[in-house]
């Protein structure tokens, strides 16, 4: 029998990294100068729900908190 607790708190990684294609290298210059509001309005362009918006956030401040502790291990 498999525990969903377990299953819910395990995360995947989904899909394969796209290859950095000139396009590629725009776009993600453009949504790293996007600001969190218009992050949300691609999401909702894309058919995101609140949830999902929600979650987007989160990783987004989780990835913010390790860069963040990447640069001050360097610096020390």
């Amino acid at each position: 029998m498999i525990k969903l607790d377990n299953m819910a708190k395990t995360r995947k990684k989904e899909g394969k990294p796209l290859p950095e294609t000139a396009d590629m290298k725009m776009w993600k210059k453009e949504y790293e100068n996007m600001s969190e509001e218009e992050h949300h309005q691609k999401l909702k362009q894309l058919g995101l729900s609140d949830e999902d918006m929600k979650e987007f956030d989160e990783v987004l401040e989780e990835e913010k908190k390790e860069k963040k502790s990447e640069s001050d291990e360097d610096s020390e």
